[in-house]
């Protein structure tokens, strides 16, 4: 039976980041944060949320190559088992957008950025969370 885990990772401001669409390589603006899950058998999701444009009012686009994007190994990641049924909605949100309350189309660096939409995952998956949805201002 396979194990089921899921990472969230953290690369600070300044680290180069290889935009695959563009061909550029920059160092990051602000940093980034995402999620990967395994299943141990078949290729691990990854699952992040940018700007298209790197600007900080933009449409926002999923990515699902943030490991390999950014130089070396993220500043922070902390894996955990979850369960199959958790695994099962993670993938099933990052194969269909429309089952995720997270609004995909607009990104906003203040209120609908990469932080909010890992924490929004964690809550849509049911990882307790407290309720925090990674708001820059947290209102609890």
């Amino acid at each position: 039976m396979p194990k089921y885990t899921l990472t969230v990772n953290i690369e600070e401001r300044g680290t180069m980041h290889t935009d695959r669409d563009k061909n550029t390589t920059n160092p990051s603006m602000a940093g980034h944060m995402w999620l990967g899950a395994s299943d141990e058998v078949n290729k691990p999701l990854e699952f992040g949320f940018a700007s298209r444009n790197s600007m900080p009012f933009d449409i926002g686009v999923l990515k699902d190559d943030d490991n390999s994007s950014y130089a070396g190994e993220p500043r922070y990641s902390k894996t955990t088992e979850i369960t199959k049924e958790q695994f099962d909605r993670f993938r099933d949100i990052h194969e269909n957008r429309a089952l995720s309350n997270f609004d995909f189309n607009n990104y906003n660096a203040i209120t609908n950025n990469c932080v909010a939409h890992t924490w929004s995952v964690l809550n849509e998956i049911g990882i307790e969370t407290g309720g925090f949805l990674g708001e820059l201002m947290p209102n609890k």
